[in-house]
């Protein structure tokens, strides 16, 4: 598993210019609350991950489209892994 810094890094190689959404803390992807595609507003619900039995919920920072979902749920992540791209 590529880590947080990684993705980012291979992401912007790509020549990915949008947002990325990356999980604040240590867990487990709970919920997806988007899918690609969906258009999203600042503030709008994208992600739960739970973390040592409390749900965190991941917002959007921005208006746009999620370009690509980088997490499934069920997957453990890190903090500052990235969990989806948003343009």
């Amino acid at each position: 598993m590529a880590s947080g810094d990684e993705a980012a890094a291979r992401a912007a190689a790509e020549g990915f210019d949008g947002e990325v959404v990356s999980s604040q803390v240590a867990g487990g992807v709970w919920k997806l609350l988007v899918e690609a595609g969906d258009a999203v507003l600042a503030g709008q619900p994208l992600v739960v991950v739970e973390s040592m039995k409390m749900e965190i919920t991941v917002h959007a920072p921005c208006d746009g489209r999620v370009e690509r979902l980088m997490c499934s749920a069920g997957q453990p992540v890190g903090a500052g892994q990235p969990l989806l791209l948003l343009r």
